[in-house]
């Protein structure tokens, strides 16, 4: 089959460089190759060629072109659908990731809501945290229980502001001890190492108060200063006894020193250091109260004595330092 062409590849549409004389050429683009037949035409500078292409030719030729315009247009079409497949394989990833997401959340929220507390359970209240301990601290000195002040007995059994010496009490003067009348009251030192003495109206009382003003003059801070009531001499009887120091107590004498019925210790402060103290012992059955500046201090039960003189006394405290000087005013005895 022979057929003029302008002088371009009729496989690829590829320009060919034909010079005069050539009778076979070959596509520099795709190798096939082309039979050149020369035809004068009525224009001499521009040689017009007859290209023949055997069947076999032909043939490539086809399969050429076809391979050819498959390369040219894939090399357009090719990277568009990569392209779509990629965004396809993303978007078909995004989907599963999402929808696994979105199952993941679904069921935590329904496992929330399966465990949730119904709305009217009230919830929990906070623990509280425990309380520090606190750091152990000295103990305090003990606290007076305060008990009811006695009805006072209303009846005067005996009365006296040492202004006189006919009221006869005792008067002594030694290294040990110094009893006597002196400046309106009655005045009592003790020396004596361990030492103490006692003084007492003789008459028999059995259920009375028994009151003074005592003032210390000098001595030691324990130092013990009271009155006494159903003493017996060489027997015994019960004291009412206070100390500067703020010791206080109910004790019991027989045949001997004494011994505590009740004792304990208020503020040092509440006695006057320098002024009188009034303290008052009452015996009343068996009940035996302490009273320290019109404030009922201590009460105890005992029934060891019913009966006995009412009077003073002044003795060693624990430290037994002697040199306690004290004086009595406004003695005061009453009855039922």
């Amino acid at each position: 089959m022979e057929e003029l062409r302008p002088a371009t590849c009729p496989n690829c549409g590829s320009p060919l460089d034909v010079k005069p004389g050539d009778t076979l050429i070959k596509c520099a683009y795709c190798g096939s190759s082309i039979e050149v037949s020369e035809h004068p035409d009525s224009t001499p500078e521009i040689p017009q060629f007859s290209f023949k292409i055997s069947d076999e030719t032909a043939k490539e030729l086809g399969t050429v072109g076809k391979v050819a315009g498959g390369i040219a247009i894939g090399s357009f079409v090719i990277p568009i659908i990569i392209t779509v497949v990629i965004l396809c394989g993303v978007g078909i990833a995004l989907f599963f990731v999402f929808r696994n997401v979105n199952s993941t959340i679904t069921s935590a929220l329904a496992q929330a809501t399966a465990t949730m507390a119904p709305l009217d359970t009230p919830f929990p209240t906070a623990t509280p945290f425990p309380t520090p301990t606190a750091v152990p601290t000295d103990t305090p000195a003990p606290t007076d229980t305060l008990f009811p002040t006695p009805a006072p007995f209303a009846n005067l059994l005996f009365q006296d502001n040492f202004t006189s010496t006919s009221t006869g009490w005792d008067q002594e003067h030694d290294a040990d001890y110094t009893l006597e009348y002196k400046n309106g009251s009655y005045h009592f030192v003790v020396n004596a190492k361990n030492g103490g003495q006692s003084v007492w109206h003789p008459d028999n009382y059995t259920n009375v108060s028994v009151a003074v003003d005592a003032t210390l003059n000098a001595g030691p801070e324990d130092g013990m200063v009271g009155v006494t009531c159903r003493y017996t001499n060489n027997v015994g009887g019960y004291s009412f006894e206070y100390a500067k120091n703020g010791t206080y107590g109910i004790y019991i004498y027989q045949q001997g020193g004494p011994d505590i019925l009740d004792e304990n210790t208020l503020d040092p402060n509440t006695i006057n250091p320098t002024g009188p103290t009034h303290i008052q012992g009452i015996c009343d059955g068996s009940t035996l109260t302490l009273v320290l500046n019109g404030v009922a201090l201590m009460q105890v039960d005992d029934s060891t004595y019913t009966s006995g003189g009412a009077g003073l006394i002044v003795r060693t405290g624990n430290s037994g330092t002697g040199g306690i000087d004290v004086s009595f005013n406004q003695f005061v005895i009453r009855g039922p």
